[in-house]
């Protein structure tokens, strides 16, 4: 495995709070506890359902943008109308890195039970067929938007929709000015990992501690950098969202995170520490 260097304040490994599709209950229950406890976060916008409805979900305004880039947490871009960026064979690239990855196997299958029914419902190979011009201008466009939206943002960190990516996404993104991107495949970053191919543990319904945990001490063993990845956080899920995380139990993660040697930083952040100007 290829090492980096040491972590900021003697941490042993380091990791980033991620969440997908900007939904406002996300942003109200995460934004400023999270600030509050001197922790930053990233925060993938679709730039597109900013204010509006994404998933029968309201998503948060640009306004509550504003004040969570105030609050240094990382804005970044989850796509302009979250149109993957490729077809079904990145689903079969996640599935095989999944098996060779995942401490847990039983969980990695409930996981892809779970990623399934989710796929089907977001009609994603549809929305595919029907938008395949669209897919290579959305980091472009999602990235202008943010920066017109919050004043003297610069936007580095970029999330593939679905978790979908291939080589043409990965210029796409690269072009388009960002310095690293998170796909949805499990894993444990490091210096010798591509930045546009980042992996992440991606947390949905039922997912605990007890999940968390091999990875965290996985990423300590390895003094990698883990990407958690939530979607929406709230106190109830009232329309049965596939990617859903209590507000109690988001905290009760947090909490036991906290007491960890694990320096915790923005993708943008922990990109440029591990690149810099490579990025």
């Amino acid at each position: 495995m290829v090492q980096h260097r040491s972590w900021p304040g003697r941490a042993l490994a380091a990791l980033t709070l991620t969440f997908d599709d900007g939904f406002a209950d996300t942003n109200h229950e995460t934004c400023g506890w999270l600030a509050a406890r001197g922790s930053a976060a990233t925060y993938f916008v679709i730039t597109k359902y900013a204010g509006k409805h994404f998933e029968n979900l309201q998503t948060a305004s640009w306004g509550n943008w504003q004040e969570a880039a105030s609050l240094n947490h990382e804005i970044a871009s989850h796509g302009a109308t979250h149109v993957p960026m490729a077809g079904l064979a990145s689903e079969l690239r996640r599935l095989i890195v999944s098996i060779y990855h995942s401490p847990n196997p039983i969980q990695l299958f409930t996981e892809f039970w779970q990623r399934f029914l989710a796929l089907r419902r977001y009609q994603v190979v549809g929305q595919l067929k029907e938008s395949r011009g669209l897919a290579s201008s959305e980091p472009s466009i999602s990235r202008n938007e943010i920066m017109d939206q919050i004043d003297q943002y610069s936007v580095q960190s970029y999330a593939y929709p679905a978790g979908r990516y291939n080589k043409s996404a990965q210029s796409a993104v690269a072009a388009a000015g960002y310095t690293s991107a998170r796909g949805l495949e499990p894993g444990i970053n490091n210096s010798g990992v591509n930045p546009f191919a980042l992996r992440s543990l991606c947390l949905g319904t039922g997912n605990s501690m007890s999940h968390i945990r091999p990875w965290l001490e996985r990423t300590l063993e390895q003094s990698g950098w883990l990407i958690l990845t939530f979607h929406l956080v709230a106190e109830e899920n009232q329309n049965q969202y596939p990617y859903f995380c209590s507000t109690k139990e988001f905290k009760s993660i947090i909490l036991e995170i906290e007491k960890l040697p694990i320096w915790v930083a923005t993708q943008g952040v922990i990109a440029r520490y591990l690149w810099g100007s490579q990025t």
